[in-house]
């Protein structure tokens, strides 16, 4: 949820965790974001992404995110 609350995440595709020994956890999250941001609102898009997570699970030691622009209808 907490990866659906940033502006510019039009959705989560995918979410995966690791647990990686007793107290951190690796998460990789694959989402579609808004197909007009440009490269300086991804970069703080990425920052506030990760800034939610790790806030909403301490426990949370690194995330990969992998970015999808969804498809226009034209296309």
């Amino acid at each position: 949820q907490a990866a659906e609350r940033v502006k510019g995440i039009k959705r989560v595709l995918d979410l995966r965790t690791m647990q990686m020994g007793s107290e951190r956890i690796l998460v990789n999250l694959e989402v579609h974001i808004d197909p007009d941001l440009r490269t300086a609102d991804i970069e703080e898009l990425m920052d506030t992404l990760k800034d939610r997570v790790k806030s909403a699970v301490p426990a949370v030691q690194h995330i990969q995110v992998e970015i999808e622009t969804p498809r226009k209808a034209a296309e």
